[in-house]
Order: C-alpha cells, then sequence, then structure tokens
C-alpha cells in the first residue's frame, strides 16, 4: 500500500504497561517500549509516531459519563436491541469483550499527531488514507488517481459499511477520524438519531454520521484482508477461513473451508499445491483473493463508475442551512430535509470495478464516457505490479470532471511477471504464489471461468427493479423466466456483489438482477427491459443491474 500510493507513514500506537515486559517504574517510554516498534519494520521510513498510554475501561468511563448525553444514552440502553452487544459505546455499554469506544478515542489521537505534523511542515495533505496495521496483501492498492475525491472510498464487502481500510479527502477526515469529540460533546443527539447512537452497531452509526454530514461513499476491490492470528487465537474466538489464490487448481479440499490457521497463523501456506490465504473474515478473505487473481491477469483494467451528484445537491445544502435537514424518529428513523417527510439518501454513490482492458470499454462507451489510462509497466519476476510510468514511477492523473449521468474511468493492468504473451497466457501468478506448488498447479492451471464482466456490469446500474417476484421463491434456473433468493449469509448471499455473482454463477438463465438491501431481496429475471424499471416506490431501495456475461477466466 505504501510504495504504490507514495504515502507518508503517521502511526499514533497505544501501550499497556505490561508491553515488553516493562514495569511503571521505567519512564523513558521511548527506550521502555521499542519492542513495540519492532514490530512495525518494513513501514520505514515512518514521518511521524507517538505512543500513547491505552486507559483502562474506569478511565473511559469516567470521561464518557461527563458528556452531557450520557444520562439519556444509558437510560434507552437494552442488550436485547443490539446485534451480540455491539455498540459504539462496548464495553461501557454492550459487550463486555467489545472495545469500540477505545478505538474512537484511538482515531482522535492519531487526528491530532497528524495535525500536528501538517503544521511542521506547513500544509495540510490532500488525501488521508486510515488502515488497520495488521491487513495482510495480496496486491498493490488501486492508484489514488481512480478514486474521485469528492467520494469516501471503502473496500467492497460486508458488512457494506467497511472501517477497516478508508481513503478520504482531507475534509472528511475530519468527520471520520474526530467522532470522540462528537461522542463526547453537546451535538451528538442533534447530528444522530437516540436510537441508532445507542443500538446499532459502529458501521451503521458511521453509516448515519455519513449521511448527517453529506458525505457520499465509493467502494473500491482490496486484495487486503485481516489474516487469523496464532492457533490459541484460533482455538479462543472461532474460525479461520482458507482461500486458495487461483490460478491454481486444488488436489484436494475446500474452496473457502473452515480451517485452523497453519502453525505460527502463516497468512500464506499451500494446500493441494496452491498458494492459500488464510483469513478471519469469510468475505474479506475471499473478495481478497479474488482481487488478486484479477490483479495478475493481463488485458484487465480498473473501471470507476461514479453515480452523480457526488456531493449534496442545492436542496440539500439549503435544508441544512436553514436547520430542516436532518433524522426523524417516530416509529422508526428516517432521513428528512422537511422535518416531517421522508427523504430516503442515496449512500453510495461510486464503485471501482476490474473489467477487460478492451472489450468493457467498447461497451461501457455507449453508456458512460470512458478514459484509457496507459498501461502499468511490467514488473520483474514477482515482483507485482509496478507504479504506472517506468520513469517517474506515478499513474496518470484521471480527469476529476462530473457529467450528469454514470462515467467511467480506465486503467490498463500489464502482466505482473516476465514469461509469456498475454496471447499465449492471459494470467500469470506471481512467483511467491508458485513456490511450493505441486505438479500441475502452475500458473494458468484449471483457472475457472468467471462468467462475468464485472466492470460492464456495475455500469449498467440504474435505479429501480424489474418486475414483482416472490422473496425467496428462487423460480427454475434451467428454464424459468424469474425468481428471488433471499440476502442472507445461509445463503451465501448478503449484498449486490453476491446477488450479481450468485446469479452469473448459480443460475443460467439469469441476465438481470434487481437487488434491496432493505428488503433482503435479490430477484433475477431472463429478460429487462433496464430503461423502464419500476420506480414508484424508492423507499424500497431497489437496484438494478444487467449482469454481462462474458465467458473470462479469473477466480
Amino acid at each position: 500500500m505504501i510504495d504504490p500510493l507514495h504515502a507518508d507513514v503517521i502511526v499514533s500506537g497505544s501501550y499497556k504497561p505490561t508491553d515488553c515486559g516493562g514495569s511503571e517504574a521505567v519512564q523513558d517510554k521511548p527506550r521502555r517500549y521499542r519492542c513495540l516498534w519492532t514490530n512495525l519494520a518494513g513501514l520505514e521510513p515512518i514521518t511521524s509516531r507517538e505512543l500513547n498510554r491505552k486507559l483502562r475501561d474506569e478511565e473511559i468511563r469516567a470521561i464518557v459519563e461527563r458528556a452531557p448525553h450520557w444520562p439519556a444514552v444509558k437510560a434507552a440502553f437494552n442488550p436485547a436491541h443490539t446485534a451480540f452487544g455491539m455498540t459504539v459505546w462496548a464495553p461501557l455499554l454492550g459487550s463486555p469483550r467489545g472495545h469500540m469506544i477505545h478505538q474512537i478515542r484511538d482515531y482522535s489521537l492519531l487526528y491530532k499527531l497528524l495535525l500536528r505534523h501538517e503544521r511542521a511542515r506547513g500544509a495540510p495533505y490532500v488525501r488521508v488514507v486510515f488502515s488497520r496495521l495488521e491487513l495482510a496483501w495480496l496486491a498493490p492498492h488501486p492508484p489514488l488517481e481512480l478514486l474521485h475525491p469528492a467520494l469516501l472510498w471503502i473496500p467492497q464487502g460486508t458488512p457494506r459499511m467497511n472501517d477497516r481500510h478508508v481513503v478520504m479527502a482531507r475534509a472528511h477526515a475530519t468527520v471520520w477520524m474526530r467522532r470522540w469529540e462528537l461522542f463526547r460533546g453537546h451535538k451528538l443527539l442533534q447530528t444522530l438519531p437516540l436510537a441508532s447512537v445507542v443500538h446499532d452497531g459502529p458501521e451503521d452509526v458511521i453509516e448515519n454520521l455519513l449521511i448527517a454530514r453529506g458525505i457520499h461513499v465509493g467502494e473500491l476491490p482490496l486484495a487486503a484482508y485481516l489474516p487469523c492470528c496464532l492457533d490459541s487465537c484460533w482455538l479462543k474466538n472461532g474460525f479461520c477461513y482458507q482461500k486458495h489464490l487461483g490460478l491454481c487448481q486444488p488436489s484436494g479440499g475446500e474452496d473457502a473451508s473452515q480451517q485452523p490457521p497453519k502453525s505460527g497463523g502463516a497468512n500464506l501456506s499451500f494446500v493441494g499445491g496452491c498458494p492459500t490465504v488464510h483469513g478471519k473474515y469469510m468475505v474479506e478473505v475471499t473478495m481478497a483473493a479474488a482481487v488478486a487473481a484479477e490483479a495478475a491477469c493481463a488485458r484487465r483494467h480498473y473501471v470507476t463508475i461514479l453515480d452523480p451528484p457526488l456531493t449534496p445537491t442545492q436542496a440539500e445544502r439549503d435544508a441544512r442551512e436553514r436547520g430542516a435537514a436532518g433524522w426523524v424518529c417516530r416509529e422508526q428513523c428516517f432521513w428528512s430535509l422537511d422535518g416531517s417527510s421522508a427523504h430516503p439518501p442515496r449512500l453510495y454513490r461510486g464503485r471501482l470495478s476490474i473489467g477487460p482492458a478492451a472489450s468493457s470499454a467498447v461497451r461501457i462507451a455507449s453508456a458512460a464516457a470512458v478514459v484509457a489510462h496507459p498501461a502499468l509497466s511490467s514488473g520483474d519476476e514477482g515482483g507485482g505490479i509496478g507504479g504506472g510510468d517506468a520513469s517517474s514511477g506515478r499513474v496518470q492523473a484521471v480527469p476529476t470532471a462530473v457529467f450528469g449521468r454514470p462515467q467511467s474511468y480506465a486503467f490498463t493492468f500489464a502482466n505482473v511477471t516476465k514469461g509469456p504473451s498475454a496471447a499465449e497466457a492471459r494470467c500469470r501468478a506471481p512467483a511467491a504464489w508458485r513456490a511450493g506448488a505441486g505438479a500441475g498447479a502452475g500458473a494458468g492451471a484449471g483457472a475457472g471461468a468467471r462468467g462475468w464482466d464485472e466492470a460492464a456490469t456495475w455500469s449498467s446500474e440504474r435505479a429501480g427493479y424489474c418486475a414483482e417476484t416472490t422473496t425467496g421463491d428462487a423460480g427454475d434456473c434451467e428454464s424459468g423466466e424469474r425468481g428471488s433468493w433471499r440476502l442472507t449469509m445461509r445463503h451465501g448471499i448478503w449484498d449486490e456483489y453476491a446477488c450479481v455473482r450468485h446469479c452469473a454463477r448459480s443460475c443460467p438463465r439469469c441476465r438481470y438482477v434487481s437487488v434491496s438491501l432493505a428488503q433482503k431481496d435479490c430477484s433475477w429475471y431472463h429478460s429487462c427491459d433496464m430503461r423502464e424499471l419500476h420506480t414508484a416506490q424508492p423507499q424500497l431501495g431497489f437496484r438494478s443491474f444487467a449482469v454481462v456475461r462474458d465467458g473470462l477466466l479469473v477466480y
């Protein structure tokens, strides 16, 4: 991540008195906790860093209890209305194993360190990227030039709001990283509804805050995941999911089965002769492996798909200035621009996808503007994706003009290894993936048909649904015209991405889908007029996609 983005590294860490075998008698903090900094080897040079003592639960409780809204929050709390006690106040309210309120304070400490460094350098940063230190990366971070600065960008996955990695404009960082100040101040319940603040999980509260602040969100494919830790951690905290890295046919075992990690918690091992990763979250490790496989293929490119407006409209700005815009709670809470009627916000306004370099650009051009970018320079064997222009190591900037309809920007991958031409082998795994692989399990062997063109499919997105279906009635995928799957983890369909993927992989008659996260419905159709979608009930939140099938390789 750091090298491809040419990023400065700023680290605000916390410590406990027992870390590094220390005792309170040693007052020299840098010397005493040197062992913590050695864990960050590889991030150098670190531009700015500091350590702060982690507060005990009783210490942070004493601070929170002085907040003016705390009596109302505490009185309204009902653990039965939470998801496993996961609230923004845990461990003070909710699960005693949670530490969300500590994390929110840590964001504030990091922001203050960022401010001090900006003052020292004499200029603010233009973009700020927050990323969990323990993320394991399988491929380089997408270029910032493809991530429109009007949007706050997070990884695709589930839950849809992902706070493990965030790409922000500088103004967004003030909102994202200063939640501690909001939670301690006088304006919390003027900004967010009490029901959300008390009972919602951290991701839902972030979504509601971004809506209140008028910040829209984009989603990007990220080849990064939280790896499983040591065997003892797996035994204590639950499952660890394994996923082989594509471009390889394993000699046995499940593709994404629940398995303990290899001894020592290794991030990369070989199962059935195939390189395999072990991750904490099934969706995240599966997505990371899929994106990494895409990045290893020639003739692939990034496509940025935007759904303007990317910033609040004039009507929304006027409502905010009048104080009319805000959350209204009756039987349920809803966002309103006039203080009485619902105005459902569309928070997610962009997506970075991966598609074939030539064919998808032609298809997308008929519906949106496409700007093609020069190919990335080929790296050395096993060197990963290069940085763009071979002389400067930087990529060409993407235009930031926003049109009145969805627009797409393209950015081409190159081969990541030396070897056969694209005509001879469209996909070739990096050397690190091939080390230790068994016979017949080399790059490109047994790669399954992907079955759909992601970039062209996402660019077809429209509001509304194709036709009525009965939720849960799957229909006949061999000869039928339509059907519906419920959005449930049990069925492996949890969001728009999983709905489209299930259509492409598991239902031969499926050519279109209409998805509503609110209704937990993924409806499929063999035919649909995307120009005549049903849009009379926008509160249902349906979005429809034409699933473009192309039979290309990968994952």
